[in-house]
Parts: C-alpha cells; structure tokens; sequence
C-alpha cells in the first residue's frame, strides 16, 4: 500500500502523540491514511454558519435569567449540571462582567435525506445526504493542533483536501485575549507580570496537542530579531530556539507570552484575587523583587465532566445545594476544584469559557433551540441566519411526563432511528439500541425516586440518530516510542523505589507546572537527540464513517462588545462503522481529513 510508506517522518514532523497508558513512552494519535470524501457544498455550508453560531451562543449568555429557566428543570435531578448553575447565579448575583472567550466546535454528519432501514448500506453518491449538527461544544474543544497536522499530512498528497487554519486562527484569538488583558492593566493598581494558563487534567495524555498550540501562543507576539543594541541598554536573554528545552518546564519565558498548565487543584491553591479582582498566582520560586503572576487568560482543557471536579482535598463550603446521584457519578458540595473555578469567574482574567457559555452548550439547550421561536428569540433580526441554522437542526423528541408513554413505545419500534444522550461532554456517554430501549423503560417522572438505577427522564435528550455514509479507509495506528535510557542505580543508603502497579500520571514536583516526564516524550517535544526505539503499529482496513467538526473563535467584551468572531478551521473525525460510539483517546475514533466532492 502506497500510503504505508515513509509514516515514520510523517508522525515525527507532526508530533501526532499521545502520551500512552502508562506513560512510559509515546503513542501516535490513530489517523487515517486516505482523506473520507465530504461534498462541498455540505463543507461550505457547515463554515459559513460558524459565525452564526457564535452570535447564538453571545445572545444566550446574554440573556441568564432564560438560561436558568431552561436548565432549572435539569439541575434539580443532575447534580453536576445544578453545581454548574450554582456557580452561575453567584457570579451573576456580584454583578460580576464575564469576559469570554469562545473555542467552539459545531459537530456535524451526513445522514440520508429519506428515511431507510438504517442497516441497509446503499453505495456512496446514491442517495440524497442532508447534513444535520451533533452538538456544538462549547468548552475543551481538542485536537486544534493535532487536526492541523493530520491536514499537513494530507493536503501534500491530495489538494482537494482543504486549507486547515484551525492552529494558527485558534492561537491568535487566545493571544488578542491575552493582549486585551494587558492593555487594560492599570499601572496605579501596582505591577504585574501577565501570564496565560492553560487549566488541565492531571494525567492528560493529549498534552502533545495542547502544548502545540501554547507553543504557538509563545510565539505570536515575540518580536521579531533586532539589530544589535546600545551598549547601555540592559542584556536581554537569547530567544528560545528548538535547540533549547522548548517546553520545560511547562510555562513560557523569553520574550514572548507566559503560559503555564496548571490543574484546577493547583489554581485554588495557588490563585487568589487581589484588591482589584486580578488573579494573582503565588509561586515561592520567584524572586520577591519580581512583579506578581496575573492571570489574563483561564483557557479551560477541563471542566467539561465530573470527575474534573472531584477532589480528595476539602476547601470551603462553596455550594449548599442538595446532592443526588446520576449514572454513578457523586459530586462533593465541597471540593478545591469547585473553589478554582468560582475563583476564575470572579476574576479579571478572560475565560474560556465563561459558566454561562458551558452551560449554553448542554444538550438540553440544543433541544430547546430546535423548538418553533426559539432561535428566532435570538436571532430574529436576522431571518436569513434563522433559517441557516435551522436547516442543519437534527429532530428532537421531548421526554415529558405527558407524552413519555407514546415516545418510549416509538423508540421501541424503532430503536435504530434514535440516540439518548445525558447532559454530559467527552463523547462515549451516549445510550443506544436495547441499552437505549432498557434505560428509557426504567426512568421515572417523579424526582423523589431518582436514583442510580431509575434515572429521571430530564437527565436525558432524545434525539434522531444519524446515519452518515460508510467509506472504506486505512488506519495507522499504535506507533510507540519508548526510551532506551536504563534509570540510574540507587545509591544503597537510599531505599529502592517500589514497582507501581498502577499507571502513573506526570509528576507535579513544581508548585505552579506540571511536569512532563522523564524519556521519549522530552525529548520529542524538545526535538532534541534522543535514544529510543519506535515499536512498529498496525495499518487497520475498515469502512468508517465521518463527523465534521467546525471550530469558531469568539471574543466579548463587557464594554467594547465583539472584539472577534469568526470561522477557525475545522477538524474531521471518523469511526469504525461497527461502533455506535466512543472517541479517538478511547481508541474508537481517529483523525482524518476531507477530500472536497461536487
């Protein structure tokens, strides 16, 4: 096979890694070797709205007490989505001016325009595609980076491949944030040293793909090479090249942008406001003649489920509400991570997003905005907007006390034709088929009997399955790196380190950064020489099925408005189509790039 050949230099030039399960070396972000046909027209459609959405999305946060109305019904019953309003109305209760910045992503499939027996597959090109939205995300968008290499990848072999800015578009939006920070700075409110922070998961192992997109960031606004200067003016430190350690430890120097990756643990105990509402990062290391850290931009990598905001340390009661219990995950009224966030949206700092943003990208909102009046609410100034938007709306069907016999005895017919999803981001939390049929039979109405077992029929949306084409495809995938270093011995008088028996995150030995481990990774992402092995992968052949995904920036001022708002390249994810769900970091679905058709 003629794609197989030379993918060595191709992952090398692309850093397209994943950290692996047990971090002890690299594995290349699964992608496919031959881009997946997408019709044109379809392709322009889905960018020409990104700008659309972006104002929706404005206008919905515009309006909180409409936003609250709508999710009430579902915070009652699912304790994460009510811990997020929480936090919402006490930000909105101090009056506090959001500064947003938007990193959406408007998933898209095609789906046959006439319905079928879904199973049947007709060949490619012989029947009527429609294109219908999946969601819109609204927080952690990924694979910026990674999406732009797979791009580079393909767009060298084939041209009908589409220009890909999503890096670049992405990198300048958080950087015009950042600046909108430091132009604001007063200097009577005492001196600070901006720095932009990434808010992560411990663990990550997509950190590749975040760090080349704060790699960018660092970047953009260093100034360019200068000639040499006066002889009284002071020395300043030589540029950072690839030769030097390019992303250690994980925030930046020189002359560019500071960023840092921190957890959500790590910014409530570090971050404190100070008298000016500025974000102030405490960091023993520094010198105490230095300017203190001011957060400009809390660019949010996490955040998006559960289990981001559980943790084993206890800080102040921030949220008195009642717990319950949905589909096994139980959340601490009481945790550090809930404390970070609220500190964040108290602050100066920009954020993205916003609470009223996530919140704006819940599934139940998509459901409600597909209902008659409601996108016209928004955006009824503009007919021609509401009815592109509405042409790429998927089906819904309300699950309501009143109607909720009538809807289960549908779906039992019928079980292929829809999808139940709960109020969740991540991918592979969606409910499909008898799953599907059981756990609709055993939901309740009455919020007194919620539990684990018998969920409320508000946790979830009940939406129309999409059927997109099925085109063959290669996929390359477990391409390892490990390092060839062997540790050093001990010292006797020291006692041996125990063997883990569980994977290990990277270590936090920095008070403020996360630290990137030891061996291969290091040394790629420095591009420095390294002494390691690659372990050859497989190339996979399987029909797949594709979801277009189109990123847009947003940036909104609480007094200057739109600073910005457009299109910002887009990402193209495929699947096996013998799997109902699941993402690329679950193995399920990887990176792929389209070849443009009339």
């Amino acid at each position: 096979m003629a794609e197989t050949q030379n993918i060595f230099p191709e992952i090398l030039r692309n850093q397209t890694f994943f950290y692996g399960k047990d971090f002890s070396g690299v594995i290349n972000v699964p992608f496919a070797l031959r881009p997946m046909p997408f019709p044109r027209n379809h392709f322009d459609h889905a960018v020409s709205l990104a700008p659309l959405f972006n104002t929706l999305i404005m206008r919905i946060c515009d309006d909180p007490q409409w936003l609250i109305q709508a999710l009430d019904q579902v915070a009652k019953i699912d304790d994460f989505v009510g811990h997020l309003l929480d936090l919402y109305r006490t930000v909105l209760s101090e009056g506090v001016e959001p500064r947003l910045v938007g990193v959406f992503r408007s998933d898209y499939m095609l789906t046959p325009l006439h319905p079928r027996d879904p199973q049947q597959r007709l060949p490619v090109g012989e029947e009527e595609m429609v294109m219908r939205q999946v969601e819109i995300n609204t927080i952690s968008s990924s694979f910026i980076s990674h999406g732009t290499s797979v791009f580079n990848l393909h767009h060298r072999r084939n041209p009908a491949v589409p220009a890909n800015e999503a890096l670049p578009k992405v990198a300048a939006a958080l950087v015009q944030a950042h600046q909108a920070f430091c132009q604001a700075l007063d200097p009577a409110d005492g001196r600070v040293e901006p720095v932009f922070v990434l808010v992560g998961q411990p663990g990550e192992r997509n950190l590749f793909d975040q760090r080349l997109l704060l790699d960018r960031i660092e970047a953009a606004v260093r100034p360019p090479p200068t000639a040499s200067p006066p002889t009284h003016a002071t020395p300043q430190p030589p540029p950072r090249t690839r030769s030097h350690a390019r992303f250690l430890p994980l925030c930046g120097g020189g002359q560019g942008v500071r960023t840092m990756i921190l957890t959500m643990e790590q910014v409530a105990t570090r971050g404190s406001l100070d008298a000016h509402k500025r974000l102030i990062l405490s960091d023993p290391t520094r010198p105490a003649t230095a300017a203190p850290l001011a957060v400009s931009v809390c660019y949010l990598r996490c955040g998006y489920t559960p289990k981001d905001y559980i943790s084993p340390k206890v800080g102040t009661p921030i949220l008195t509400r009642p717990r319950h219990t949905l589909m096994g995950t139980r959340l601490p009224a009481r945790s550090q991570c809930w404390e970070a966030r609220l500190l964040m949206e108290r602050s100066r700092a920009w954020k993205c997003p916003t609470l009223g943003a996530q919140l704006a990208g819940c599934k139940r909102i998509q459901e409600l905005l597909a209902q008659p009046g409601v996108v016209e609410r928004f955006m009824g100034s503009d007919p021609a907007g509401c009815a592109a938007l509405r042409s790429v709306f998927a089906a819904f069907y309300p699950l309501e006390k009143e109607t909720y016999s009538s809807t289960l005895a549908m779906v039992r017919a019928q079980p292929l034709r829809y999808v139940l999803k709960p109020q969740r981001e991540g991918g592979g939390n969606n409910f499909y088929g008898p799953v599907m049929v059981d756990l609709l039979t055993r939901c309740t109405t009455d919020p007194a009997r919620v539990s684990e077992a018998c969920p409320h029929l508000h946790s979830f949306t009940l939406m129309e399955r999409l059927w997109p084409p099925r085109v063959p495809t290669i996929l390359a995938r477990d391409f390892r790196f490990f390092d060839d270093v062997q540790p050093q011995p001990q010292p006797q008088s020291q006692p041996q380190p125990q063997p883990q028996s569980q994977p290990q995150p990277p270590s936090v030995s920095c008070p403020l950064v996360i630290e990137v481990p030891r061996g291969p990774a290091r040394a790629l992402l420095n591009n420095t020489e390294h002494s390691g092995h690659w372990e050859q992968g497989v190339y996979e052949q399987t029909d797949a099925v594709a979801e277009l995904g189109i990123f847009s920036t947003l940036i909104v001022s609480p007094s200057t408005g739109v600073l910005n708002s457009c299109e910002a390249g887009y990402l193209l994810r495929s699947k096996g189509a013998q799997f109902d769900d699941g993402g690329v970091a679950a193995g399920v679905a990887f990176l792929d790039a389209p070849e443009l058709t009339a």
